[in-house]
């Protein structure tokens, strides 16, 4: 939706590394790579669960995710705003792009939020997105929310519930 390079490299580049990156994830956040057609040559990809993707690149090792998984390698300038999901791209001690995705909600998402909270469910959105982010999701869907968690962190919270009795349900996003 959204990118922002530094003077080195063009859009397309930048977006074509990331849908090399992004050619085998399975996350929400790769889908959108997923139809563009690039083929760079990085080789050992790996997805780092809650972080991102990491690749071998001409010599460097190349990142895409989290501004926390990215900042381990090169220092990042900010994310342009809070109203996108926003990837960061690095290679070794360099930042390359922010990636921003833009995020709505589910046709219906809102109905059966409604429809469950009737029948005495509580619900809980469990996000490893930024507080302002996820913050503006919950309020559309008048839940409460968490986040900046890890998978293991949603895990911990879920089976907590399950020790007090309760009855877990957990839906993915998309």
């Amino acid at each position: 939706d959204v990118i922002k390079t530094n003077e080195q490299y063009t859009n397309e580049s930048a977006l074509g590394l990331a849908a090399t990156l992004q050619r085998f994830s399975q996350h929400p956040a790769a889908r959108p790579f997923h139809t563009i057609d690039a083929d760079f040559d990085i080789s050992d990809i790996t997805a780092v669960p809650g972080q991102g993707m990491q690749g071998q690149w001409q010599g460097h090792t190349l990142r895409l995710g989290s501004q926390t998984f990215c900042e381990a390698l090169a220092a990042l300038p900010p994310a342009p705003d809070d109203s996108h999901y926003w990837l960061a791209l690095v290679h070794n001690t360099q930042w390359l792009a922010w990636i921003g995705l833009a995020e709505t909600l589910r046709a219906g998402a809102d109905e059966a939020v409604t429809q469950l909270k009737a029948s005495g469910a509580e619900i809980c959105i469990l996000s490893g997105d930024s507080s302002e982010r996820v913050a503006n999701i919950a309020r559309q869907l008048d839940v409460d929310f968490l986040a900046s968690c890890q998978p293991k962190d949603k895990l911990a919270r879920l089976q907590q519930a399950q020790r007090a009795g309760a009855k877990v349900m957990a839906i993915g996003g998309e």
